[in-house]
C-alpha cells in the first residue's frame, strides 16, 4: 500500500477517535443555565470556566461554527512532519536483516551469483530426490539407456511419441509425414 493511502487511513481514523472523545465530552456536559446564556450571547463568557452546554448543540455545528475540521488539521499536521521520500538503502537493508537468516540466507544468493554456482552430480541428485524421488530414477533409466547408443526405428518413434491405440495415431502419422516433406522441399529451395 502506498505511504500517502496508508497517511490518509491513519489521519481518518484518528479524525473519528477526535470526533468520538469530543461528542462524550458534549454529551457529559450540563445544559447552560440563563445566567450563562446571557453571557454566551453578550460574549463576555470565559471559555475556560464556561463548562455547559446550549440546547441542540452538536460537535458538527460546534466545529461548523468555530470553522475547525479535524480531518484537515490532522492530515496537514502528520504529513508536514513526514518527508516526501523514503530511501532505503543497501546498507539499511543489511543492518535490518544482518545476522538473521533472511541474511544469511541473502549473502549466500549473493555469493552465488557474485561467484558462479556448480551444480555436481550429487547436488542434482539430491533436489531431484527432492522433488520427486521417481525422477530420479527416470533419470537413472535415460542414463543406462543412452549411455551406449540407441537406435529407434520409425515405427519406434511414432509409438513413443503418439499413443497407437489413439484413433488419431494413422493421422498424426501422416501429420509429421507431411511436415516432414516440407521441410524436405524447404531444403531444397534455397
Amino acid at each position: 500500500m502506498p505511504v500517502r493511502r496508508r497517511i490518509d487511513a491513519t489521519v481518518a481514523i484518528l479524525a473519528t477517535t477526535v470526533d468520538q472523545k469530543y461528542e462524550v465530552l458534549l454529551a457529559s456536559l450540563p445544559a447552560c443555565t440563563t445566567s450563562q446564556l446571557l453571557q454566551i450571547t453578550l460574549g463576555s463568557a470565559d471559555p475556560t470556566t464556561l463548562l455547559c452546554t446550549i440546547p441542540g448543540l452538536t460537535l458538527e455545528s460546534l466545529k461548523s461554527s468555530l470553522g475547525v475540521d479535524p480531518l484537515t488539521f490532522l492530515g496537514d499536521s502528520i504529513t508536514a512532519q513526514l518527508p516526501s521520500t523514503v530511501t532505503f538503502t543497501e546498507q539499511d537493508l543489511l543492518a535490518t536483516i544482518g545476522g538473521t537468516e533472511a541474511g544469511d540466507t541473502l549473502e549466500d544468493i549473493r555469493g552465488k551469483v557474485k561467484d558462479g554456482w556448480a551444480l555436481d552430480e550429487t547436488d542434482f541428485r539430491e533436489i531431484l530426490t527432492q522433488l520427486n524421488p521417481s525422477a530420479l530414477e527416470n533419470v537413472d533409466y535415460v542414463r543406462r539407456t543412452i549411455r551406449d547408443g540407441w537406435d529407434w526405428t520409425q515405427e519406434e518413434a511414432f509409438e513413443n511419441i503418439f499413443d497407437p491405440a489413439s484413433a488419431d495415431y494413422a493421422s498424426d502419422k501422416e501429420s509429421v509425414d507431411n511436415v516432414r516433406n516440407y521441410i524436405s522441399l524447404a531444403r531444397t529451395c534455397h
